[in-house]
C-alpha cells in the first residue's frame, strides 16, 4: 500500500481543490444554527412558565431531534467527501451537486450502518476498550462501500470487514498512523486562539475522508495481470 499517497495526497487535494472544504462547512453551519435554536427554545420554554416535567420532556425531545439533524449533516458531509474523492480519482473532475445528491440518496443506509457499528462499538468498549477499537477498525470502509459500491448497510459492513481481514497488517498500520496525524493536526491548530478548534475541524474532516477513500480505492482496485511472452 502506498502510504505516502494516502497521507500526502489529501493535503495536496485540499490545497489544489478547495472545493473539498465545502462539505466540512455544512455540519459546522448546521451545528451553529442548532446551538442558537436550542438555546432560544430552552430560554423560551423557561420564560413561558411551563411546568418542570413538561419542560423536561419537551427539551429532551428537541435535543433528540437536534442531535439527529446534526448527525445527518455530519454523514452527508462524509458521504460527499467520499464521492468527491472517488469522482476526482476516476474522472479528474468534481461536481459538488452530484456528490450532494449521492450522499443525500444514501443517507438512510449510512445512518443505519452507523447505528449498527456504533452499538457494536459501545458494547465492545464495555469489554476493556480493545473490542470496541477492533469494531471501528474493521468497519472503517463502510461508508465507502455504501457510496461507491451502492451496498446495503449490512453488506457494506461485511464488505469493510473482508477488506480489512485481507489487508489487516497494512490497514492496522495505516489506521494507527492516521489517528496520530489527525490528533497532531488538531492539537497544533487548536492552539490558534478563538478559531483554532473550528479550523482543525475544517481541515481534519476532509483530510480523514479523502485519505480513507484513497486507501479503499487502492485496496479494492483490480490487480493488473502481467502477461509474459516467451
Amino acid at each position: 500500500m502506498d502510504f505516502r499517497k494516502c497521507f500526502i495526497m489529501p493535503f495536496n487535494l485540499i490545497l489544489s481543490q478547495p472545493v473539498f472544504l465545502v462539505p466540512a462547512v455544512i455540519p459546522i453551519i448546521v451545528n451553529f444554527l442548532i446551538l442558537i435554536f436550542g438555546g432560544v427554545s430552552f430560554m423560551a420554554a423557561i420564560a413561558g412558565g411551563g411546568k418542570g416535567t413538561s419542560v423536561t420532556f419537551g427539551s429532551l425531545f428537541v435535543v433528540c431531534i437536534l442531535i439527529l439533524i446534526s448527525m445527518i449533516a455530519e454523514f452527508i458531509a462524509h458521504g460527499m467527501l467520499v464521492h468527491m474523492t472517488y469522482a476526482y480519482e476516476s474522472t479528474g473532475k468534481i461536481v459538488l451537486e452530484n456528490s450532494l445528491k449521492v450522499a443525500w440518496e444514501k443517507i438512510g443506509s449510512i445512518l443505519l450502518a452507523a447505528g449498527i457499528v456504533s452499538i457494536s462499538a459501545i458494547i465492545g468498549f464495555m469489554f476493556f476498550i480493545i473490542p470496541g477499537l477492533i469494531v471501528l477498525l474493521f468497519s472503517v470502509f463502510t461508508v465507502q462501500e455504501i457510496i461507491i459500491n451502492s451496498k446495503e448497510p449490512v453488506e457494506a459492513i461485511k464488505g469493510s470487514i473482508e477488506i480489512v481481514k485481507t489487508h489487516f497488517g497494512n490497514v492496522l498500520g495505516y489506521f494507527i498512523l492516521l489517528v496520530i496525524i489527525v490528533m497532531a493536526i488538531s492539537g497544533i491548530l487548536s492552539l490558534i486562539p478563538v478559531i483554532g478548534a473550528l479550523v482543525a475541524t475544517l481541515i481534519t474532516t476532509p483530510y480523514t475522508a479523502i485519505s480513507v477513500t484513497l486507501v479503499y480505492l487502492e485496496l479494492t482496485s483490480p490487480v493488473e495481470e502481467v502477461v509474459s511472452y516467451g
